[in-house]
This record gives structure tokens, sequence and C-alpha cells, in this order.
């Protein structure tokens, strides 16, 4: 019998498959690297010359930025260290607002230069205990090198000053319009109490077109939606919003409706009318010029308006409600009732306005002080909006700092480099092996100034020298100039930082670094319940070498993780040569993936990550592929909304670069798609999704009964959103289409919307002939006939108003 020699170390505890890596050498450095190398990916966005990051996250969705949090946080980020300096990052941007890229450079830097102390012969302990004694030595100095307080918050040109290098980072070139256009903001809303400052109250609208310099700040609300009715413009109007919407909840008649003569025809809705109009009757007399609803407006209801000259606004969003009424001073009423004049809200004008090609309502103060403030954004294209949009942030949140800290200190180096000079003084009185990690720590805030001059395209040799000699003379503010390549008094050029974003940046990557340091094992345990390895076989034509997965094995892999459902799939494309045997045994693991009583996040996770592998797998078949997706499209559509709408967006954004192959699933899983959106009452959304389906383009010819019902029901849901102008276009499509289509229920829903978007579009007598053509339709039910002739009436009465 063979001798079986026994394990030693954590290999006696684990199961087999455990990392384990301890000492200086196989944990520490490497921990140290892992960060080095996160820092390496970052350092080049920083500053005003920083480049920028094309960055496409697991969505697909595209960022062109040099913003580190942003960055950072669609990397999604795995090891262990590397994630605690993204950790430290991420408790900067929510301190400050600013300064994650300088927390992520200044802690790899330290780790970067401990790591030659632990080559020296130093401890991680010992390493670690300077650092802490350096950086509590560096906080120690910082409150004397503050060189201004900002006392007037109110002060816009003061607030610009502390703002423009912040803006300065992320829209180099734009700094001065885009800085004092968040300062006036950020004044505007300003609080008797400082501290009580909410970055909330700064809303932004994005508009494409122009330019960044067509920007502004406005004090009020602007959302891009036009309004409801004939009215587009109030002054000094007085507001009722209400959270429902602005329509009857229940109809007057129910079942069917004899009208012998015309003086019933007139009567038939004459309670009706009167109770709307004395509704909104008692709204004018309380002086309301102004409606905000949060749902749909009524035709009677918007006749009536009309006539007495108030205005209508629909806010699908209930958070765009608070804000509003917060800004204009209102409470939000539940039921449509004359509301007393303290629950009124108050605003100077009120008007929709044209931006480029898109119309807005804007509800504007013209006093110098409100609640809430406004930047609508212009810019080229999305990508830029969006940058613009991360400065505004940056700034706003800088602002609220400020009113908690007030100091400022230099800026572009000035700061690290005099603080690097101090420490570098106090290591050298330090007795012990401290004074080495504290001389580190001196030059690990070099690292700063270094990257400005590096991204800046100048030598950092010469910078460092001379912003030293410079210092060593007493001057203190000296800081890298970005504009001549040399040195300067950062001060007197207006160049600051926030003293709080120092003391926590320093404080944090510290923390960071000496937490990494303090890391002597890193135990990686073997995932759970891995398949299990096949018994030995001889090789002949049939054996594939032990490589093909059992379809039990396949099963049981269902339940591991997304890396190890990769790894499942893979093996099983390079393993099996036959398509066949490779749809049969995906099918399996698919089936397990799937399986009742899994955890949907699970559920939704593993299938995504399926999907992936099966859509872009090279070594596979195409053939293969289309069956695993169609049979999980076919799967998917008796599936839990909660399961089918995470993977079936997943779905599309995978094969939509390959969509030709997977026509008829992407249209499948489309029309699931937009029920569940319809459910959810997300009507744009569901529309939007229909209109993907290529019914015209595409390769597959879709019957003309199928495309008319697509067109109409995309119709219908843009007409639910309340966009009329896209309604007509779908039904004029489907217009097209009549003379082939062969269903009666088809031309039936099609006079139907047709009928609606006339109404919508407030051509009352054509809408009124449509409906009553409608209510003529023997093959409607009695109440469906009931309301067309109804609606026929209703638009009889508006058209005659």
């Amino acid at each position: 019998m063979a001798m079986s020699i026994p394990k030693t170390g954590m290999g006696r505890f684990m199961k087999d498959g455990t990392r384990h890596y301890k000492g200086v050498e196989e944990a520490v450095h490497r921990n140290i690297e892992a960060c080095v190398a996160l820092a390496a990916t970052t350092r080049s966005s920083y500053g005003p010359n920083g480049m920028n990051k094309m960055v496409i996250n697991h969505l697909e969705k595209l960022f062109v930025t040099n913003d580190a949090a942003t960055i950072l946080k669609e990397l999604e980020i795995e090891h262990p260290a590397a994630r605690m300096l993204v950790l430290a990052s991420q408790m900067q941007e929510k301190e400050i607002g600013d300064g994650t890229n300088t927390v992520i450079i200044l802690a790899a830097s330290m780790l970067e230069h401990a790591g030659e102390l632990l080559n020296m012969g130093l401890s991680p302990a010992e390493v670690a205990e300077g650092l802490e004694k350096a950086a509590e030595k560096a906080l120690e100095i910082l409150p004397s090198l503050v060189v201004e307080k900002v006392e007037d918050l109110h002060d816009v040109a003061k607030v610009t000053r502390v703002l423009r290098p912040i803006v300065m980072s992320k829209q180099y070139g734009n700094e001065d319009f885009v800085a004092e256009m968040i300062a006036k903001a950020c004044v505007q809303i300003l609080p008797k109490n400082n501290s009580n400052f909410n970055v909330d109250n700064i809303r932004i609208c994005k508009i494409i077109g122009s330019g960044v310099l067509a920007s502004r700040a406005m004090n009020g609300m602007v959302f891009r939606r036009g309004a409801e009715g004939e009215i587009k413009k109030v002054t000094n109007s007085k507001i009722a919003v209400f959270t429902c919407a602005f329509d009857l909840t229940q109809t007057e008649t129910k079942g069917t409706v004899l009208i012998n003569n015309a003086d019933e025809l007139m009567n038939f809705s004459k309670g009706e009318e009167s109770e709307v109009e004395s509704q909104v009757k008692a709204l004018a007399d309380s002086g309301v010029n102004v409606v905000v609803a949060g749902g749909k407006f009524g035709d009677l209801y918007l006749h009536f308006l009309n006539k007495y000259r108030i205005m209508g606004v629909r806010l699908t969003s209930k958070f765009d409600l608070r804000r509003l009424t917060r800004s204009i001073g209102a409470q939000a009423q539940a039921r449509i009732l004359a509301p007393k004049a303290d629950l009124l809200g108050h605003c100077d004008e009120v008007y929709t306005e044209e931006i480029g090609d898109t119309e807005v309502v804007v509800f504007k103060q013209n006093s110098e002080h409100g609640q809430v403030a406004t930047i609508v954004i212009r810019g080229s294209s999305e990508s830029l909006m969006d940058d613009l949009e991360r400065a505004v942030d940056d700034a706003v949140n800088t602002f609220k700092a400020l009113t908690k800290d007030n100091r400022l200190v230099p800026g572009a180096g000035a700061v690290e480099i005099e603080l690097a000079r101090q420490i570098e003084s106090y290591g050298e009185r330090c007795a012990g092996l401290d004074q080495y990690s504290i001389k580190k720590f001196a030059h690990s805030l070099e690292a700063l100034p270094k990257q400005l001059a590096d991204n800046a395209g100048v030598k950092t040799t010469e910078v460092l020298s001379k912003l030293y000699a410079a210092h060593q003379q007493g001057q203190a503010n000296a800081g890298f100039d970005v504009e001549e390549g040399g040195v300067k008094d950062v001060v007197a050029a207006g160049i600051f930082d926030l003293f709080s974003a120092k003391w926590w940046a320093i404080k944090l990557a510290t923390d960071a670094a000496t937490t990494v340091l303090k890391v002597d094992q890193i135990i990686v345990s073997k995932q759970a319940e891995g398949p299990k390895p096949r018994a030995a076989r001889p090789q002949d034509e049939d054996d594939d070498g032990g490589m093909a997965l059992s379809t039990a094995g396949i099963a049981r892999s269902a339940r591991f993780k997304m890396s190890t459902v990769a790894e499942n799939v893979s093996r099983v494309l390079q393993s099996e040569p036959d398509h066949k045997n490779q749809a049969d045994k995906l099918r399996v693991l698919l089936d397990g993936l799937l399986q009742s009583g899994r955890p949907e996040a699970d559920v939704v996770a593993d299938v995504n990550k399926f999907a992936e592998i099966v859509v872009n797998q090279e070594s596979g078949s195409m053939v293969v592929s289309r069956q695993l997706v169609n049979e999980l499209t076919q799967r998917l559509m008796s599936m839990p909304n909660s399961i089918v709408k995470p993977i079936g967006e997943h779905l599309l954004a995978v094969i939509q670069s390959r969509v030709i192959s997977y026509e008829e699933q992407s249209s499948q899983i489309r029309q699931r798609l937009a029920e569940i959106y319809e459910t959810e009452e997300q009507w744009r959304e569901a529309a939007r999704t229909l209109v993907g389906i290529p019914l015209e383009t595409g390769q597959r010819q879709y019957p003309a009964d199928f495309k008319m019902r697509i067109y109409l029901r995309i119709a219908q849901l843009y007409l639910e959103s309340g966009d009329a102008v896209e309604a007509e276009a779908y039904v004029n499509r489907a217009s097209l289409l009549q003379t082939e289509a062969k269903s009666e229920e088809l031309q039936i829903m099609y006079k139907a919307q047709y009928a609606r978007v006339l109404d919508n579009r407030r051509k009352f007598i054509e809408a009124a002939g449509r409906y009553y053509e409608l209510s003529l339709k023997a093959v409607l039910a009695g109440s469906e006939k009931d309301i067309s002739l109804k609606k026929a009436l209703v638009c009889t009465i508006l058209a005659s108003a």
C-alpha cells in the first residue's frame, strides 16, 4: 500500500483547492502590486491636463471621463487590496465630493515606498507605524498652511474663486464660466444657516445642442416637457399641486343609454360637465392660475382650464413634484379640491420655452434667493454633458463642504511640497526605525505635484527641484504652473484647495495603505461543490480525454457562482466537437440555472453570464448559440416579471451587435418586455422597446397583420404617455397596411387609435365622427359602444365650445 504523506500548515484544515499566501513576499507584496497597478490606471487622469478614459460597462454604456470616482465605479474592481483603496476614495467622495484620485495616488505611492522599506528588511508593522506617525504629524502641520477663509459664502466672486480649481480639473478651458454659473446657483439657494445647505436643491437639466457656453443657471426649476392646454405663460402665478391625475376617476353612467331626441343628447353629460366646471371655477375663484398634476389631464378639465385661463403642467415623477412644492412653497393635494390660500405655491413666472429642439416648462423666481436652483446644461453630445454634470456635482459638493469648514490651503501641489519638506525634517529628528517610514511618507506626498507635471508634459525632476528651492526660500505658496510649466505663487493666481479635502485625503490614504500593510496572509477558499472528476477510461475515438461534462455534473454546477458558470460553458464548447451534444449539455446547464427555489438575484446573474458566453463564444457554432438563445427566450415567456425584466434587458444588449442572427428572438423579448413596462405604466419605455423591432428593415418578412398590430400598440402606448405626435406617426404607418391586413379586429383598433389621436390633437369634430363610426360597429360589445358614443358626444361639445 502506498505511503500517505500528511499535509502541513493550513492545508491540514482546508479543503483541496484552497489557496493560501503568507509572509512578506507572497501576501504583502502581492497586495502592494495590485494597489500600484490600480493607481497606474487613474493617475493619468489627475489634474487639469488629465486624460480621459473611455469605459464601457457591463451594460455597454459608454463613459468618456477623467473623473476617477466614475472610472473606479464602472471598473468593478475585485482584488480585495485594491478594493480597500477604492473604498477609501468612495469615502472621500462621500465626505467632500472631490479628491478621489488624490486618495488613490497618495495611498499607492505610500505602498510603493513601503515596499522599498520591506525589501530593506523592515517589518510591515514597523512601516505601518511610521506612516501613521507621519500622517499624524502632517495633519498637525496642515492648519498652519491655511492661507484664507471664505467668510461670506453669499459673495459669488469669492465662491467662484474656490470652485474654479475644482471645475478646472474636469472642464479645463471653460472653468471660469462654469464655476461662476455654479457659484450663482449655490448662492441663490444658500439658507441663512449655511450648514443647512442641501445639494439636492441644485437640479440639472441636460438639453443637447449648442455648446457649454450656452448653459445657464436659474432660480427655479426646469422640466423637459410642454404645458397641457393652450395657456403657455403665466406671471405672478398661484400654483395648486395635485398628486393625482387631473381627470374624472369614474364615469357618470354605466350600461346602455337610449337617446330619443336632441335635448337628451345635449343633456347626456351635462351633469358631469357642470361638476368639472364647478371644480375648475373654484380653483379660478381662489386665485389659482397654474395647476400641476401627477397624472394625465382629462379633455373636459383641459377645456375648462383653457376657459378660465389656467395653465396645466403634468409631472409624472413624484420626486419632481416634491422638489417643485419645496421650490414654490406649496403643499400637494391628493384630491381635486380648491386648496386654501396657505397651501398654494407662488412663482414669479411659469412659461414654456423651446431650447434647441426641446420644449421645456420653466418655474422661475425673479428674487435673488430661492429654495431650488436649476442648471441647464448644453452640449454637442451626451458624453460631454454627462462629464459637465459630474463637474457640477463635484463643485456643488465642494460648496457643501465649504459651508462646514471655510478654510483654504494653496493648491497646485504647493501644500504637498511644504508638508513633504517639513515632514522630512521631522523624520531627520526622529530616532529609531520610524524615521525611514516618515521620510518615505514625505516622498509619497511628492507623487501629486509630480503627476501634475507629468500630465502637463513637463520633466518632473526639474519641477520638483524648482518647487523645493522656492519652498526652502520661504515661498510656502509656490506651486506648479500648468500653463507655463514652471513655478508660481498659486494663492495670487487664485488656485486653492479645501483644507477639509486635504485633511480627509491624507487621513483616508494613510488608513488604506496601513490596512493593506497589516495583512500578512491571504486565504482564498475553494469554490463550493465543484463538479466531480470523471473516472479514468481508455483513450479511444469516442473518448474526449476526460474533458466532457456529464449532464449530472452540469446540473450540479448550476448552483455555482458566475465564474464557475463561465468555466462550465467554456469547457463544453471547447471539449465537445459535436454541435448536437454541445446544445444538449448546455440546455441541461441552462435548466439548472433556471431551476425553481434559487434566489432571483443568483438566477439573473448566472443566466446573464451564460448568455454572454454563449452569444460571444468564438470556438462554438452560431447554430448552437441560436438554439440556446431561442431556448432561453421561450423559457422567459412564462417566468415572473422580476426575473424576465433584468435578463431580457441584458440579453437584448448582448445580441445587439449580432441582432440579424437573433431577429426572431429579439422580437419576442421586446414584446415581452413591453408587456412588463406596460404593467409598470412605463408607457414611453414600452413604446421604445417595440420600436426596436425591425418590421421594415429586418431580414425576416413579417405578416401585414403582425406589423399593423405592433404599430397600433406603439401608437396606443405613446398616447398613454401623452405624446400624440409620435402616436400619430405610427397610426399613419398602420394606415398603409389597411388594405393588406385581413383582421376586422385590427381595422377597429386602427379606427379607435386614429380617433384618440385626433382627440389628443384637439381636432374634436373629426374625432367625434370617428368615435361615432365606432359606436355603430356590430362586433363591439354594448359597453364599448357606449364608451365610443360618449366620447363622440364629449368631442362634439368641446368642438362647439
